[in-house]
């Protein structure tokens, strides 16, 4: 079955906004159990159950391009620490010509470096991407065909190669623009090869490639593009049997000189929602200046601003909102962390140059880390049942009460899951 684009809707954005909390009580929050049971297998009554959130199931993501590469101890250390304090998703970078500087040389070692940082710190991660014409290798060789092989092998060998640690892949970057020639900044190699293979068809290769090298794989397809374009594309992306060849859809919002208005971003999921894959917004960039201008000596070209700070806490807050209360989005990266290595050297980090945090970080921990977050406590029943309700993610229980001795455990919380987990407490030696 194909779908067709278009607006499924018009609602006012108080219309929208004022189910927003209502929707993520029922979209992201679940009912949970704990049942408590002594030696005998009784039930234990008066037990405290202490619970607190550890990790959210929703992927709130930031790129992570900068990671090991501050150079200054501090800032790398200010850098980690206030990533890992956020987020619990970081995007990777693999553009092949970072990746692969030199033909065979690639940055593996980095790469594996930066994804054992990210799992000791509960951080998932997602490489981007594997298929983008933005530039060519330095040491790509004239042949199409060539070229073309390479470019699959690539998609194979990265998506084999770090298969477990790395499950998550924008496989295919801006596809709907890929012949946009007379930009300066587009490979004409690759662009070359695109134009020859043909749009369709290299999209199809590169993910049967992804999908054959790691099966269990999250596979995206990523773009700029939100109309008919995009929409056409992603139709004609099945197999044999209509199945869509990708995973999840991604979405990108660079909000450099203009703001998406509440019902145009609704409706925008509402529409791409009709795929029935999760929709991930890949890359989200709210400024906290004006316009760029010129600048004198010693003078930034593009200030972050108080005022405009302010605007980007309220509208990043909006955002969030707006896209966590809606069942189809399944993840939000920011795009960047800080304000000194930000796309376009625009103000649109959460940090300013001097690590300081911005009114949107600030903004953004509450409702990602207080707002958002269970931390709660209960006393079990006479049936030795403790009940509570929560955000879906990963807990921390801790199980006591007078005469027994302490237990720790953890527990998931999902939609549709089971969320019970039953505890046996011990009496310590001369309790009773």
């Amino acid at each position: 079955m194909l779908f067709l684009p278009g607006p499924t809707f018009s609602l006012s954005e108080e219309d929208i906004l004022a189910g927003a909390q209502e929707r993520i009580e029922q979209y992201r929050k679940a009912d949970g159990a704990v049942h408590v049971v002594g030696e005998d297998g009784q039930p234990v009554p008066g037990a405290l159950i202490e619970i607190e959130q550890t990790r959210h199931a929703f992927l709130f993501g930031c790129s992570l391009l900068s990671w090991g590469h501050w150079g200054d101890t501090g800032d790398e250390e200010t850098f980690r620490r206030l990533f890992s304090n956020l987020f619990n998703y970081a995007t990777l970078p693999f553009y092949w010509w970072v990746y692969e500087p030199k033909r065979g040389e690639t940055t593996e070692d980095y790469i594996r470096d930066v994804v054992s940082w990210c799992e000791g710190h509960g951080i998932s991660t997602k490489g981007h991407p594997l298929v983008w014409n933005h530039t060519d290798p330095a040491w790509l060789p004239d042949s199409t065909q060539e070229v073309h092989d390479l470019q699959i092998k690539r998609v194979s060998d990265c998506v084999t190669r770090f298969a477990g640690t790395v499950d998550s892949w924008d496989v295919v970057n801006e596809a709907t623009t890929f012949g946009h020639e007379d930009s300066s900044d587009v490979g004409p190699k690759m662009t070359r090869m695109w134009r020859e293979v043909g749009r369709e068809q290299l999209v199809r290769e590169a993910f049967e490639a992804a999908r054959k090298a790691n099966p269990s794989a999250q596979l995206l397809i990523n773009d700029y593009r939100k109309g008919e374009d995009y929409f056409d594309l992603l139709n004609g992306m099945r197999d044999e049997d209509s199945s869509l060849l990708f995973d999840a859809i991604g979405i990108q919002s660079h909000m450099h000189g203009y703001l998406w208005t509440v019902p145009e971003t609704w409706e925008t999921v509402e529409r791409f929602a009709k795929f029935g894959v999760p929709i991930h917004f890949t890359e989200v960039t709210i400024v906290s200046g004006g316009e760029k201008h010129d600048a004198k000596e010693g003078e930034e070209r593009w200030p972050s601003e108080p005022r405009w700070e302010w605007f980007q806490a309220r509208e990043a807050a909006r955002l969030y909102t707006l896209l966590f209360s809606n069942p189809s989005v399944e993840a939000i990266t920011w795009w960047d962390l800080t304000d000194r290595r930000s796309y376009l050297g625009a103000p649109a980090g959460l940090v300013r140059k001097d690590w300081s945090e911005k009114p949107a970080y600030r903004q953004l921990e509450n409702l990602i880390k207080r707002k958002w977050w269970t931390k709660t406590s209960n006393i079990s029943k006479t049936d030795g049942t403790a009940r509570f309700r929560g955000f879906l993610g990963d807990y921390s229980i801790r199980v006591s009460k007078a005469g027994y001795s302490a237990e720790d455990v953890e527990i998931q919380l999902s939609k549709g899951g089971e969320n019970t987990i039953s505890v046996n407490l011990s009496l310590k030696p001369g309790g009773s």
